[in-house]
């Protein structure tokens, strides 16, 4: 994490300060940044295995004073300039990811957004399934940032507390979260083909 130190001095950037539920930094601006600079690393992972699809899938320990030991995924996807557009919809803006969730997530019951905490920043509350399991909800922030020529899309879990919104609440269902780092990531190739890396850590 040694070049997200550099990166955390951009002024311009709004802050928001994170509870502390997604472990990772503790405000919005500084977690974006640095689960950036974990993507990168995570794509230089060996290839755990290839799906059906011909997708590389990726799995590792982030390292670092933001470690959570927590196992992380990684999927890498790469896309015609053409289809660019479409992969935006499915990322953002939370209204869109919700309208295209049941197109790409069996999982989905519901979703919707509960706070707008910052400008840009949208707090979503998620219900999905997880059978044989009990049903599960996620509450946490949209956020996007132009990082470089890459566009980050974070989503790091909040708590119910006040100043980030109030989710629906729900009986009967078990609280996931998204931890450190949880990011899509659109990166432009020198081919002209989109790169999406899509990293997910989340607790067992």
């Amino acid at each position: 994490m040694a070049a997200v130190s550099s990166l955390l001095r951009d002024a311009d950037a709004p802050s928001l300060p994170l509870d502390g539920t997604a472990g990772g930094p503790s405000d919005l601006n500084a977690w974006t940044i640095a689960c950036d600079e974990a993507a990168s690393v995570a794509e230089d992972w060996p290839t755990a295995l290839t799906s059906a699809s011909g997708v590389p899938v990726k799995t590792g320990f982030v390292e670092g004073p933001y470690a959570t030991g927590i196992r992380t995924v990684l999927w890498v996807q790469d896309f015609e300039a053409s289809q660019e557009d479409r992969v935006r919809a499915l990322l953002g803006p939370p209204s869109s990811v919700i309208a295209n969730a049941p197109l790409w997530d069996a999982t989905f019951q519901s979703a919707e957004v509960v706070g707008d905490p910052a400008p840009g920043v949208s707090t979503v509350s998620w219900n999905f399934s997880a059978c044989p399991l009990p049903p599960r909800d996620l509450l946490y922030l949209f956020n996007v940032k132009e990082i470089g020529q890459r566009t980050a899309y974070v989503y790091p879990s909040v708590s119910d507390r006040a100043g980030y919104g109030k989710p629906t609440k729900n009986c009967c269902r078990v609280r996931a979260k998204n931890m450190f780092p949880s990011i899509d990531r659109i990166e432009k190739l020198p081919n002209g083909k989109i790169r999406l890396p899509a990293i997910m850590t989340a607790p067992p």
